[in-house]
Parts: structure tokens; C-alpha cells; sequence
């Protein structure tokens, strides 16, 4: 709001819904990219995705491989939407 962002183009992704459709989980990058995928391509027009590094996933951040793991199908997901 301080930047002045326009608040009806600014989505916030906390939470996905339980594969049984009956309740919510927290978004996991690992699982949950096509999700976002899908949602970014739904959306249409997105400028930006903010990623916030303290999610759920389950990695050594300092093990360089665990962080590539993740890092790089979000790469490859950008490169599919572009």
C-alpha cells in the first residue's frame, strides 16, 4: 500500500486444498508448483511472484543440491509461462 500497489492485483498463496478436497494444507513448493503454475496462468498478465524462504519444505539450506532441487523447477516453470 505504501508503494501504492494496486491491492486488486496482489494475491497472497498460504494454503492449498488437502487432496481430498475437505480441508486445507500449507503450500509447499515441492508438491505444489503446478498449483501455482496453474494459478499464475489463470491470472494472466502477473508481474511478479514473491517466494517466501521460510515455507515448509524439508531441505538443509546450506546442502547446495537440496536448494537447487527446488530453485530449479521454479526456473523451468517461468521458462514454461513466458
Amino acid at each position: 500500500m505504501a508503494a501504492g500497489a494496486d491491492l486488486n492485483r496482489v494475491y497472497l498463496v498460504s494454503s492449498v486444498q488437502t487432496q481430498d478436497g475437505k480441508g486445507r494444507c500449507a503450500f509447499n513448493l515441492q508438491s505444489d508448483l503446478d498449483l501455482l503454475q496453474a494459478k499464475i496462468a489463470d491470472l494472466g498478465n502477473v508481474r511478479m511472484v514473491s517466494i517466501d524462504p521460510t515455507g515448509t519444505e524439508k531441505i538443509d539450506s546450506h546442502v547446495n543440491a537440496e536448494v537447487r532441487g527446488v530453485l530449479e523447477p521454479i526456473g523451468e516453470m517461468v521458462d514454461r509461462l513466458l
